[in-house]
């Protein structure tokens, strides 16, 4: 996000208010998709700590085998 004077960037405001604000002011420069089951966890916590975002968390459903299957997955974006 560009600052302005007098004007937070998103990495400086409150998660809450971060909340809040559309997508395109939270200035991503990064996006990754990630499962969320026990062996993709790792990973988004590793991401997590490095400062990454979690944007948004879904249930992908696909059919396998001829078997459906759901399977938790999560939208992380860097910001600038």
């Amino acid at each position: 996000m560009r600052t302005v004077p007098g004007r937070a960037s998103a990495n400086e405001l409150p998660i809450a208010v971060v909340e809040t604000l559309p997508l395109w002011q939270l200035d991503i420069v990064e996006l990754t998709g990630h499962n969320l089951e026990s062996r993709g966890r790792e990973e988004v916590n590793h991401l997590l700590e490095a400062g990454w975002r979690l944007l948004h968390i879904y249930t992908l459903k696909y059919e396998e085998d001829g078997v459906w299957r759901e399977r938790p997955m999560g939208i992380l974006g860097r910001l600038r």
